[in-house]
């Protein structure tokens, strides 16, 4: 017969199994009651216990079997000296099955060896504690429907929790793994499980604040922190209270994405609220929302998030849309709050500005000449206009900083003379443009701007980089909107904006010198634009520049594009021996890198950026999903099209000829 002594007893087929069987009792309980009929558990607890001494006995009554034993070694023959496998020896001939706890490590290994029967390992010291794992993964199962594919946090007594190093054991064996361990440096894991996780690769990080971490976890398992465990009792003092989970800390963790979600009419909200739910973000929003789903007037559809997240994502794989607009984080950073909302993007996502419907504001019946007419009069609204320019990254001596400064100067003057000398059909347009003056300066040629400096596109040197060159177009760019904000006036809403009150700077960590200075500088000169800064696509123009599109790494080194029904044949600008390896296609690229690059880029963008996602056809919609939970995690605001890889037979590169 087996024994249980350590969760890695079990393979994990056999705790499929245990969990499968779990769930069939607790559906149908009553179809369980008689299967243990005539059989005995005795349960040797020879350390006191509550909790895990009457969940066996509990089970097993339930089950229809029986029980016997002793809660404590003092009402046992251990108190007269008896060893543990004379004792177990003894036990074993009166039942069917022994559940064991025992003070010191290794006693259940001993008592296991001395008998024939089952023996179940319910903790030894501060060795593993099986039947808590199980019943540990059977909530994490039941919970997240699945075992692997987890950021597991565990969050306390890390050195001396035998329920911890258990979990941490038996969840090692599972997929996709990761562990953060919130814990005092007094009480981190011992080295041999460290050593554990080190040497078989696992992705772990230790941290001291259970605020720090508990928003990227999928799974919190909590311990106690305890007094005991201390040599000094101003250190308990001190943390006692900081691995308390309370509401506040909750706010801060995910929302479970099995969890169920409402889907609402907008016009029956409006109707009967008296507002409209799309007017609103962040906290507010979700307020509101709850209101919402509460009020029995309203009518409600009940999905779970999952079953809308897996709409949403296969759209996504099978057709590359819909485009992602992380509405919060657009508006969190939006620099004009004070003028409004911004409720979504453009086509091609760059675009995030204040938007405000066109609305009728009377409609009268006259007669003018002799005619009968009709005169409607409208309140403007905010009508958002594209006005767009891009650096060509590929050809710029980025590290120059007097010439790129030099460069975006006159961009920006250039594209304010375009707000002054544009031809508008249509007079909303017109008044946007002239109140907030806003242009969208972008960047062109990036992965040829990485590869012609031998940066790879998967590496640390490249998202220092990608900071770097940002950070100084987007001081440029601010530089150069406040000096024509000098020499010809403010746009009309800089009063009371983040640029007048310098949140914008504080918001994006510009704390330097240089950046104190210039929010010195734009708080008395003003802006000329309310919005800077705004990544296109630029597939055609960068065609005729000779460069990389965009911000999106290369698509291949040569391909064939179609532009307007005819094939133009493309190859990487200045490939080379020298650049040819740093010029990895996009759907080769590990694309949590071009999330991460986005993230970095998007600190220095007031506005968006248009970026693709390249995925090979054997992506999961799990795999998709974290890269759109990434994104949200690193502040990007949009993401435009998922491009797929078709399915087609391709020679090695490096080696056809």
């Amino acid at each position: 017969m087996k024994k249980l002594i350590s969760p890695l007893d079990l393979s994990t087929g056999e705790i499929d199994e245990i969990i499968a069987l779990a769930d069939r009792i607790m559906e149908n309980p009553t179809a369980f009651a008689h299967k243990c009929d005539g059989k005995i558990l005795a349960t040797l607890f020879f350390e006191p216990s509550t909790r895990t001494r009457l969940s066996f006995e509990a089970a097993m009554l339930s089950l229809g079997g029986k029980v016997l034993g002793f809660s404590s070694a003092n009402s046992s023959s251990a108190a007269k000296g008896e060893s543990v496998a004379d004792t177990v020896r003894t036990v074993e001939c009166y039942a069917d099955i022994i559940a064991m706890r025992h003070p010191k490590e290794g006693a259940a290994t001993v008592a296991a060896a001395n008998v024939a029967c089952p023996l179940i390992n319910a903790g030894d010291g501060g060795h593993p504690h099986p039947t808590q794992t199980l019943t540990d993964l059977l909530t994490i199962h039941r919970e997240k429907g699945r075992l692997d594919n987890l950021t597991v946090g565990l969050c306390g007594d890390l050195k001396f929790g035998r329920t911890v190093h258990s979990l941490i054991r038996a969840m090692m064996r599972y997929q996709n793994i990761k562990f953060i361990l919130v814990s005092p440096k007094e009480l981190q894991v011992p080295d041999y499980i460290r050593d554990d996780l080190e040497n078989g690769g696992f992705d772990f990080q230790e941290v001291e604040r259970l605020e720090d971490a508990i928003g990227a976890m999928d799974i919190l398992y909590m311990t106690r922190v305890q007094r005991e465990r201390f040599f000094n009792e101003e250190d308990y003092i001190r943390l006692r209270d900081s691995y308390i989970l309370d509401a506040e800390k909750m706010k801060l963790a995910k929302e479970d994405i099995d969890a169920e979600w409402a889907l609402l009419c907008p016009h029956e909200v409006l109707t009967v609220k008296g507002y409209a739910l799309e007017d609103y973000t962040g906290a507010e929003w979700e307020r509101r929302y709850r209101d919402c789903v509460a009020d029995a007037r309203i009518s409600k559809r009940v999905v779970t998030v999952k079953e809308l997240v897996r709409l949403i994502l296969r759209s996504a794989v099978e057709t590359g849309t819909p485009f992602a607009f992380n509405r919060d984080a657009v508006n969190r950073a939006n620099p004009n709050s004070h003028k409004g909302v911004i409720y979504c993007s453009n086509l091609c996502t760059e675009i995030a500005q204040n938007m405000a419907p066109i609305e009728t504001v009377s409609r009268e019946v006259e007669t003018r000449d002799g005619d009968t007419v009709v005169v409607t009069t409208t309140r403007p609204g905010e009508f958002v206009v594209c006005n767009l320019a891009s650096l060509s990254l590929g050809h710029l001596p980025v590290e120059d900083d007097a010439v790129l400064r030099d460069t975006v100067r006159t961009a920006v003057r250039a594209l304010d003379n375009v707000i002054d000398l544009n031809f508008y059909p249509l007079p909303y347009a017109e008044l946007t443009n002239r109140r907030y003056r806003s242009i969208g300066l972008g960047v062109s040629g990036y992965h040829h701007m990485l590869a012609k400096r031998g940066i790879r596109w998967e590496s640390g040197e490249h998202l220092a980089f990608a900071d770097d060159v940002f950070e100084r177009i987007n001081r440029a760019a601010v530089e150069a909107s406040a000096d024509l904000a000098a020499e010809k006036g403010s746009y009309v809403y800089f009063e009371g904006s983040d640029w007048q009150t310098g949140a914008y700077f504080e918001k994006r960590g510009y704390t330097s010198p240089e950046w104190r200075a210039l929010a010195q500088k734009v708080a008395a000169q003003g802006m000329r634009n309310a919005y800077l800064l705004a990544v296109a696509p630029t597939s055609s123009t960068s065609i005729l520049s000779g460069t990389t599109a965009g911000v999106d790494p290369l698509m291949k080194r040569f391909f064939l594009e179609e532009k307007k029904g005819g094939m133009l044949p493309r190859v990487a600008p200045e490939l080379s021996m020298d650049t040819y390896w740093y010029y990895k296609n996009a759907h080769t690229i590990d694309q949590k890198w071009s999330v991460r690059a986005c993230g970095v880029r998007q600190r220095h963008i007031d506005q968006a950026q248009s970026v693709n996602l390249y995925i090979t056809n054997e992506y999961t919609l799990r795999q998709v999903l974290e890269l759109y939970v990434l994104a949200w995690e690193c502040g990007v605001k949009t993401v435009y099209y998922v491009r797929s890889k078709s399915l087609e037979v391709e020679e090695c590169e490096s080696c056809s000829s």
